[in-house]
C-alpha cells in the first residue's frame, strides 16, 4: 500500500478531512440462503448494501445482467411492470417512496400478464420473498434504510451492485461524474467479498493521489470497524482497478 506517487495535497486542512468524511462508508454484507429457507426457491444469497438508491440500483442491475422486465411493487400494494428504458428514466426522474422491485428472465413485456404481477405483488403484500412468486424471477430489491437489500439467485447482481457502490464512492471521492469511471470487475468484488462476506470501505482509508485512487478494504467478520487489510486501487491513466496487500 505504499504509495508511488506524491498526493495532490500532503497537509490537507482539517475543513478538507471533515468534508471528505461527509462523503460516508460503503458497507456491503453477503450470506448465504439455502433453498427453503426464507422462501428461496433455489439456493441463492443475501447481500445489504448501504449506502444505494433502490430505483438507481434496479436500472442499474436491469441494464447490466440478463435481458427481461422489472416488476414494481409500490408502497400502497399497486404494481405495474417496466420494460428497462422505462426504468431507468424512473430511476432519474422519480421521488416515488422506493418500491420493492422484482427482476423476470423473459424476452419482454409479451411474456408478462396481469396475473404474473398480481402475484409478485401479493407474495410482497404477504412478506413472502418474491422470487418464490414465479419461476423466472431472478432477483428482488427491497429498502433498507439508506440502502437495500438484494435476494438473488447467483452471485453475478451481488457482484455487479457492489461494484456500483465502488465506483459511485470513487466518482464522490475523486469529484468526478459516476458515468467517468468503470466499476470494478465482477471477480475482483467476489473475492474481496469471498472471505468473510463482508467490505466496508471509510474515507478515512481512502487517499487521493495524482495518477491513483487508494482504497482501504476492512473485511472483518463481525462487521467492525478495523483497520484495512488490503486496498483497492483505481488507476486514472488506464482506468483499471486491481488490489494490493
Amino acid at each position: 500500500m505504499e504509495p508511488a506517487n506524491e498526493p495532490i495535497s500532503s497537509d490537507r486542512t482539517a475543513a478538507d478531512a471533515r468534508q471528505s468524511r461527509m462523503h460516508g462508508c460503503v458497507q456491503a454484507r453477503v450470506t448465504a440462503v439455502p433453498a427453503g429457507q426464507d422462501d428461496m426457491p433455489n439456493p441463492g444469497a443475501r447481500l445489504v448494501l448501504h449506502p444505494m438508491p433502490l430505483l438507481e440500483a434496479a436500472a442499474g442491475l436491469a441494464t447490466t445482467l440478463e435481458p427481461g422486465v422489472t416488476v414494481m411493487v409500490r408502497a400502497d400494494g399497486s404494481a405495474s411492470v417496466l420494460e428497462d428504458r422505462a426504468l431507468a428514466a424512473l430511476s432519474r426522474e422519480s421521488s416515488m417512496a422506493p418500491p420493492v422491485a422484482v427482476r423476470l428472465a423473459c424476452p419482454g413485456m409479451a411474456c408478462v400478464d396481469a396475473g404474473d404481477v398480481e402475484a409478485i405483488a401479493a407474495a410482497v403484500r404477504a412478506g413472502r420473498n418474491p422470487l418464490s412468486a414465479d419461476v423466472r424471477a431472478t432477483w428482488s430489491l427491497r429498502p433498507d434504510a439508506d440502502g437495500v437489500e438484494l435476494l438473488a439467485t447467483d452471485t453475478s447482481s451481488i457482484a455487479s451492485l457492489v461494484g456500483e457502490a465502488i465506483a459511485r464512492y470513487a466518482a464522490i471521492q475523486l469529484e468526478e461524474p459516476r458515468q467517468a469511471l468503470v466499476p470494478p470487475d465482477p471477480e475482483l468484488v467476489m473475492r474481496l467479498l469471498q472471505g468473510t462476506g463482508r467490505l466496508l470501505i471509510r474515507p478515512v482509508e481512502t487517499q487521493v493521489w495524482a495518477g491513483f485512487l487508494e482504497i482501504g478494504v476492512s473485511m472483518d467478520a463481525e462487521g467492525r470497524e478495523r483497520p484495512c487489510e488490503t486496498a483497492l486501487v483505481y488507476d486514472r491513466p488506464s482506468a483499471t482497478w486491481h488490489t494490493e496487500p
